[in-house]
């Protein structure tokens, strides 16, 4: 909460995961498209901490994040670039938690 602050200040989802820093960098050349590593531009904080937090919850919670995580495991992504996945989809929890005023459900 105090890294996000009020959460109507972020129009929707892709905002909220652009100031976290957890979207990928954009390279385009004619009509080709290049996605690369995080941009890490943002809280480095707030993505600090859902990272984190990620990295417990798939261990220890059995959720609809620790089955996107060991999907994308699945599919042959390194751990890391799974445990990005997840804290995206932590935030994106979050971030609608916030907005309806709603709790946490597995």
């Amino acid at each position: 909460m105090a890294e996000i602050g009020n959460v109507n200040r972020f129009p929707d989802e892709k905002k909220i995961f652009s100031y976290a820093g957890l979207v990928p960098s954009v390279h385009k050349s004619g009509d080709k498209v290049y996605y690369g590593h995080i941009t890490k531009q943002g809280s480095k904080y707030l993505r600090w901490i859902l990272v984190e937090c990620a990295r417990i919850h798939v261990r220890k919670c059995d959720s609809k994040i620790t089955e996107f995580y060991r999907k994308l495991k699945r599919k042959g992504k390194h751990e890391n670039v799974a445990i990005i996945g997840a804290a995206r989809k932590l935030l994106q929890t979050i971030y609608y938690m916030l907005k309806k005023g709603e709790s946490f459900h597995s």
